[in-house]
């Protein structure tokens, strides 16, 4: 027994003699947990926008390519240097998911061990910093981060953090303007990657507390704590601390700029959600949320809705109390547990940008959110816990074995969750396992049902999303594709006008208006209906309108939904004189299909010619809307709205006022 322990002994004196053999060992224990990865599928929850379907990634390299990646902007986001990373996998490993999802889990491991790396030079705590960027590294929340190619953003922001965390101790050490500038060009590429390390410059303000010890003490920082480095950095007054900081705080605020820009579509959704009523109330619950999930990580899934204040009060109350205490615990122990102080501060000030305050998206929470924010968390507890054995005088072997145990946990947990990440079926059917009425998780497993084929189910799912999303015109749209291609052209009809009267998404309306349009233009004709047709445009073409109209009339008898009688009668009927009798059968076949331009424009025309302005308009408008390239369409409509008294442009109407 004492040889074995003597041996443990040695290779632990061994590991952490070496800074570089401490973090290689943390990031090849994170890589091997997360390699399976790389194995994976691509999602279609925003991969395709990301890399499958974007031309700056997909086709090889060009120099145009490059420059646009510096300007683009994807999912309302500004990252240039992730689409950069997306643009060098695909030249290098090809179009396959394999490269991409590799890359993000190298990332990832390397980021653990610079971290690693950083937290052991400015501490001088070898086995404590190992510990805690092991625990961070291998923690069940860092797998939407790492398997989600989409999130590059994350692992490849942190990589530059732990890259700046380096360069600010390297500048600590020796300050000079170069390795200042080697801080703020981390900085500045971490924000390239995810605009979420704004709060950098505080961050580093609270490093230089502890474990630096960098401020002097002073009658206005009685309560700093003594400094914990090793060695101890040079003190500077708390005034020069923040001016140094400043430079920083400026990349903050450009960067800030330019997301607000780029997100304004997104940030629009704040409107309906009030800030003390519904965000700040669901921000409050979310903190609590990850405090929580840090030590439980269970029941962990893509997407979680925001919550409804008043259901989930006592959660929210309960989360702020805790959030308080913690707060209240953290200032009265600075000085004799500054770790703790530390691990909090960073815990709560890192969550201010992704806590949801300001939405950008429709969710309320997510794991992906804690990747930075946990890291203070880790370091709080390896720390708490290494001085409470120490306290104890535990024999020194007790540290090394609770950290492989609680490592062989986290990793127990985290390998069978990084398993539903490998594809589309797997990742939602386990969400709805956990939450079988979330709106998200059954709105994407509704798409891949539709997708293979899979109608009854893509109906079930997508009618579960509506009704937990109250009506959503996204859902709408795609339930309008599943009755078109089961011919339930009525139901297809009616969530269409639901899509178009919620405001959903264009191009998600389009998509139903399109798989409508095709169900109906495929419905079987009778050969009598075709013949009646050929029949009667061979009489129209002689100029016997009247012959050309018993024959639509036949062929429309024959085939009451049809569109191409009921259009071609009310052409005879113009040609005829008869304009009454062609409005008629114009609106029998909008009526007949709602969703053809065409049938919209030749009714809109008569209207105008009739005078008969504000319906014209509303048709008008509905085929540009169906079809925003037809120019036939569009000058229709400024035609009647320049009779009508109004300037040409676009005119938002009630559907509801259309006639059935």
């Amino acid at each position: 027994m004492t040889t074995k322990v003597t041996a443990t002994t040695r290779l632990q004196d061994r590991l952490f003699a070496s800074p570089t053999l401490a973090a290689a060992a943390v990031a090849a224990v994170t890589a091997i947990v997360f390699l399976p990865a790389s194995r994976f599928e691509f999602l279609t929850w925003d991969d395709p926008a990301y890399v499958t379907n974007n031309p700056l990634v997909m086709g090889g390299i060009t120099g145009r390519k490059l420059l646009d990646a510096l300007t683009a902007v994807v999912m309302c986001n500004w990252a240039p240097l992730t689409i950069l990373s997306y643009q060098l996998d695909a030249a290098l490993f090809g179009p396959g998911p394999f490269g991409f999802h590799l890359t993000n889990v190298v990332l990832h491991a390397a980021a653990c061990g610079l971290l690693c790396l950083a937290l052991w030079r400015m501490t001088g705590a070898a086995s404590r910093s190992a510990a805690a960027a092991l625990l961070f590294g291998v923690h069940p929340l860092r797998v939407e981060s790492v398997a989600w190619v989409s999130e590059r953003k994350d692992v490849l922001s942190v990589f530059f953090l732990a890259l700046a965390l380096l360069a600010y101790d390297w500048f600590t050490r020796r300050p000079g303007i170069g390795r200042y500038l080697a801080v703020a060009a981390a900085m500045a590429a971490s924000l390239a990657s995810k605009a979420t390390l704004v709060t950098l410059p505080v961050l580093l303000f609270l490093c230089d507390v502890w474990p630096l010890g960098r401020i002097a003490a002073d009658r206005l920082t009685p309560w700093l704590p003594r400094p914990s480095a090793d060695p101890p950095r040079t003190a500077v007054s708390l005034r020069r601390a923040i001016l140094e900081k400043l430079p920083l705080f400026a990349v903050a605020i450009a960067f800030t700029w330019i997301t607000v820009l780029a997100q304004g579509v997104a940030l629009k959704g704040n409107v309906s959600r009030s800030l003390l009523g519904q965000r700040l109330p669901n921000a409050v619950f979310a903190t609590g949320w990850y405090l929580w999930r840090f030590f439980i990580p269970a029941n962990l899934i893509p997407y979680y809705s925001p919550i409804d204040p008043v259901e989930a009060a006592t959660w929210v109350a309960i989360s702020a109390a805790a959030c308080l205490v913690l707060l209240a615990i953290a200032v009265a122990t600075v000085r004799s547990q500054p770790s703790f102080a530390w691990g909090m501060a960073w815990f709560f000030v890192s969550l201010l940008p992704v806590a949801q305050i300001v939405q950008t998206g429709q969710h309320g929470y997510a794991d992906r959110y804690s990747y930075i924010p946990h890291l203070g968390l880790c370091v709080a507890v390896v720390w708490a816990v290494a001085d409470l054995l120490k306290s104890v005088r535990a024999p020194a072997l007790v540290g090394p074995v609770a950290t492989m145990l609680v490592t062989i946990t986290a990793v127990a947990v985290t390998r069978p969750l990084l398993m539903h990440w490998r594809s589309e079926e797997t990742l939602w059917k386990h969400a709805i396992a956990i939450d079988p009425e979330n709106t998200y998780a059954n709105y994407q497993r509704g798409c891949t049902c539709f997708r293979t084929g899979d109608l009854d189910a893509a109906e079930r799912h997508f009618r579960l999303s509506n009704r937990a999303g109250n009506g959503s015109g996204l859902v709408a749209a795609r339930l309008a594709g599943v009755y078109a291609q089961k011919g339930d052209f009525s139901r297809a009809r009616r969530c269409i006008d639901q899509a178009i009267m919620t405001e959903s998404e264009e191009e998600a309306t389009q998509w139903g208006i399109d798989r409508l349009q095709a169900a109906l233009d495929a419905r079987p004709r009778s050969e009598a209906t075709r013949d009646l047709l050929r029949s009667g445009l061979a009489a129209a073409r002689s100029g016997d309108f009247r012959a050309a109209l018993g024959d639509f009339t036949r062929a429309a008898e024959a085939d009451p939904a049809a569109v191409e009688p009921c259009t071609n009668a009310g052409l005879a009927c113009l040609e005829g004189g008869d304009a009454t009798e062609a409005r008629r059968w114009f609106e029998r076949a909008v009526d007949n299909d709602p969703f053809k331009a065409d049938c919209r424009v030749n009714l809109a025309k008569l209207l105008v010619a009739r005078g008969d302005l504000v319906p014209a308009i509303m048709h008008a408008d509905i085929a540009t809307r169906i079809n925003p390239d037809d120019r036939e369409a569009r000058a229709v409509r400024d035609d009647a709205v320049k009779r009508n008294g109004g300037p040409p442009g676009r005119v938002d109407f009630n559907i509801d006022a259309l006639p059935p």
